[in-house]
Formats: structure tokens, C-alpha cells, sequence
């Protein structure tokens, strides 16, 4: 082994911790965006979707990845249920006038 395999090896590493920061702030925008969007269905789910999607974001912008994927697993959550939730009343209140 060279000094220079030994040299390229940190560049490396961080060149793959820049590619999954980069992936993970721009995973943190889009379920910010898709969050924010959800409070129109169920505004308590919605805002707490946003809340957490807030907080993945923050961390991906410090660098902090684990907790940045951690928040942004929780908004995802949130996010689904308060589709779900807003789907079927929209579905229940259409149903209705028949």
C-alpha cells in the first residue's frame, strides 16, 4: 500500500458523506413541501408532520444525518395518515349527497 491509497481514502469518505447529505436535504425539502400541503387535509396531522419535516431539514442543514433521516421517518408517518385521513373525508363527504 502507497501513502497515496492511504491520501485518497478520507476524500472518499467524504465525497459519500456529501452525496447522502445532499440526498437527505433534498429528501428533508420535498416532505417539507408535502407536509406543509397536508395540513389542508387534516390540520392537526398536517402540522405535525410539518413540525417534524421542519426539524429533519435543520438537521440536514447542520450536517446531522441520522437525526435528519430520524425526523423526517416520523413526518413521513404523519404525512401518510393525515392523506389517508383527508382521502376518506373527502370520499365520506361526497358519499354523502347520494
Amino acid at each position: 500500500m502507497s501513502f497515496l491509497d492511504l491520501e485518497d481514502k478520507p476524500t472518499e469518505q467524504a465525497t459519500t458523506d456529501a452525496t447522502e447529505l445532499a440526498a437527505v436535504s433534498k429528501q428533508a425539502n420535498i416532505i417539507l413541501a408535502l407536509s406543509a400541503v397536508s395540513i389542508l387535509f387534516c390540520c392537526l396531522g398536517g402540522i405535525i408532520s410539518t413540525y417534524f419535516a421542519y426539524q429533519g431539514s435543520q438537521d440536514a442543514s447542520a450536517g446531522n444525518i441520522l437525526g435528519a433521516e430520524h425526523n423526517l421517518k416520523i413526518a413521513k408517518g404523519w404525512m401518510i395518515a393525515t392523506y389517508i385521513i383527508g382521502i376518506l373525508g373527502i370520499i365520506g363527504k361526497l358519499s354523502e349527497g347520494r
